[in-house]
Parts: structure tokens; sequence; C-alpha cells
């Protein structure tokens, strides 16, 4: 570009790029790249014969609440260190998901939806007053995932975690939004096109074990605006 100097003369100069523009491009990169790596994921693991056993529904012995009390549901979420994709095969997202549900179980909490991803994860679950507190929980889930997948990585010692967010849920219809919208996490991921093909979350044992009143309530409620921490995966 050409631009008049206080002499009347003319220069040139380089113009600067536009800090909206560069943002977008990088913003455009990492969502291909997110979708590229859903795409890979999806065609190395949900196609290959060995993820038909993967793929059995997970067993919670428990049937997802009818009944809603406020102060005592609670949605969770956590994230790797870096969003490292550190659970990246089924093997590792298995034990992950059999972690959550068997801390848990311990700690007297009833889960009401889950879902886990290879850099993340979502919970909604009840708190019972003989429980566990809730940051005892996730010491315990945590601490017992990041020793697992150190040990099948041979790097004693890393760090996996990063932090997680926790949301008491003390309205209804945030309740049932939020159900929603973690049992349809992977699909608005691109992992899968319905949310039951999904072997580690909660939609296909959802479908099987909720109430159907519960189910045709929460086909009503969209999801789509939901304000919770995610992750691209």
């Amino acid at each position: 570009m050409l631009s008049q100097n206080d002499g009347g003369q003319k220069q040139n100069y380089v113009r600067k790029p536009c800090f909206r523009k560069t943002m977008a491009v990088e913003s455009k990169t990492m969502e291909c790249e997110s979708h590229a790596f859903a795409k890979q994921w999806r065609s190395k693991y949900l196609s290959e014969p060995y993820m038909e056993q993967e793929a059995k529904i997970s067993t919670w012995h428990h049937s997802p609440f009818h009944l809603f009390v406020p102060n005592t549901f609670y949605m969770v979420t956590a994230s790797t260190l870096y969003k490292q994709r550190l659970f990246n095969t089924p093997q590792k997202l298995r034990l992950l998901q059999d972690t959550l549900l068997a801390v848990l179980q311990t700690c007297g909490w009833r889960l009401q939806a889950w879902a886990v991803f290879s850099n993340h994860y979502h919970f909604i679950a009840c708190s019972a007053e003989a429980g566990a507190p809730l940051e005892h929980l996730i010491q315990r889930l945590h601490s017992q995932t990041a020793r697992a997948i150190n040990a099948l990585d041979h790097t004693p010692g890393r760090r996996v975690w990063f932090q997680y967010w926790d949301t008491c849920l003390t309205y209804e219809k945030s309740y049932l939004a939020r159900l929603n919208y973690v049992n349809n996490n992977p699909v608005h991921h691109r992992l899968v096109e319905a949310a039951d093909q999904y072997p580690f979350c909660s939609a296909a044992w959802f479908k099987i074990n909720a109430p159907a009143e519960l189910q045709i309530a929460l086909a009503a409620i969209p999801y789509d605006r939901v304000n919770v921490p995610d992750f691209d995966c």
C-alpha cells in the first residue's frame, strides 16, 4: 500500500493484519482440526468390530429421578490439562467412564447423566445427606483416573486434570435442559449422529431406564443455549 507522508511524497508501508480477522482465521483452523479429529476417531474406532464389545450399554443400577429436588442436583464439568486428548481410545474412555460410575456409587451420589470424551467429561448427579462432599468425590475420581492413564501411557507423575466446574441446579427447567445437553453432547461434538450410538455417555441407558413421562418432558426442553464450559474433543 502507498501513503502520503508530511512532505507530500509517497512512501511504502506494510498494512498490519486485522486482529479480528486473524482471530477468526485461528478459530476456523481450530474448528477444522476438531472436526478432523472427530471424523478420524469415528472412522478408526466406531466402525471397528471390537467396538461392538465396547459399545455395550453401561450399567448403572438406578433409574433417573423423575422428581426434581432443588439444591441437591449438581452438574460437573472437568477438562484435562491443556485440553490434551489423553483418553483417546475406547479402552481409555471405558476406564474413565467405569471409574466415574464406581466413584459416584462409593461416595453415595446418584448419577443422572454423563458423557466422557478424550479431554473432558460432564455429569449430573444428586448428592446425598450422608454422601461424600463433591470436592472429595472429584479428588478421588481424578486421582484414580490419573494413575490409571499414566500407567497405560508409561508416564508416571504426569499431571492429567486441570480443574472442574460445578453448578448447583435450583430450577427444574435448568435441570432438564442440562440433562438434555449432557445426553446429546456426543452429537454436539459430531462423534455420532444419534446420542445413543456413543457408548461412553448415558443416552442409551437413559432411553431404556428413564420413565416415559420424563422422556416426554425432556424432549420439549431446548438445550442449545445451555451455558456450561465445553471443549473441542
